[in-house]
């Protein structure tokens, strides 16, 4: 979803109740860039730092090495528990590429179906090609595969959370140090097919939102190098 379309940025037109309430709690960037406008050597490109170009991801049909190391391994490194919840688009076997955790499988097939045949005639189309007929197609739906997967991500994300801060209770009753975590959560909303619910008047997502569990603990810096990288 664009920026220009979020009210958190000053669209008077959108209603995204949720994202603007996270928008104003949390941190909003006004310069962030995707390397590329393709699903999976976006994602290989956030985790890494790197260009699709340095990492071998041009496409949906490419392996993401797993000898590639990620911000998920460096936080793992410093001490983090790490957890990843919902859609990434990992193609190849690794699916976790330095999450400790996994409590979701994704919502697209990791294997190299979506390699793309340069040889077919344009008019030819794999199934998995984007065009604007989503947009045409757009409509209500009651229940869909894609709302399935992400109530799952919400109600995984939100018993990870308290599965953390019931690990650091326990921790401080031991006399232990509390350990710092990293969650990712990842939706496949909104994404082509574009079927959400229909509204009811209410907004149940932001009513989750505010139930979130209180965390308290101080997060160690990680360690930088004179270059200001994390090792």
């Amino acid at each position: 979803m664009a920026a220009q379309s979020l009210g958190a940025y000053g669209d008077q037109a959108a209603r995204t109740p949720t994202i603007d309430a996270l928008a104003q709690e949390g941190a909003v960037f006004d310069r962030a860039y995707c390397s590329t406008p393709l699903c999976a050597p976006s994602r290989a490109s956030m985790m890494t730092g790197r260009l699709p170009s340095e990492i071998g991801c041009y496409d949906n049909g490419d392996d993401f090495t797993t000898s590639e190391p990620t911000f998920a391994h460096r936080l793992r490194r410093a001490g983090y528990h790490t957890a990843l919840i919902g859609r990434m688009h990992f193609i190849g076997p690794d699916q976790h590429h330095g999450f400790e955790e996994r409590l979701t499988t994704d919502v697209y097939p990791a294997d190299l179906d979506m390699v793309p045949d340069w040889n077919l005639p344009m008019e030819e189309k794999l199934q998995w090609y984007h065009d604007a007929d989503a947009v045409f197609s757009a409509g209500a739906s009651k229940a869909t595969v894609q709302q399935d997967f992400d109530d799952e991500v919400t109600w995984r994300t939100l018993r990870h959370l308290n599965d953390r801060a019931r690990a650091n209770q326990r921790h401080r009753r031991e006399g232990r140090q509390e350990q710092p975590f990293l969650m990712v959560t990842s939706y496949i909303h909104p994404h082509d097919p574009y079927e959400p619910r229909r509204s009811t008047g209410t907004d149940s997502t932001m009513s989750t939102f505010l139930t979130l569990p209180t965390l308290r603990f101080r997060m160690p810096r990680p360690t930088r190098t004179p270059t200001g990288c994390v090792p």
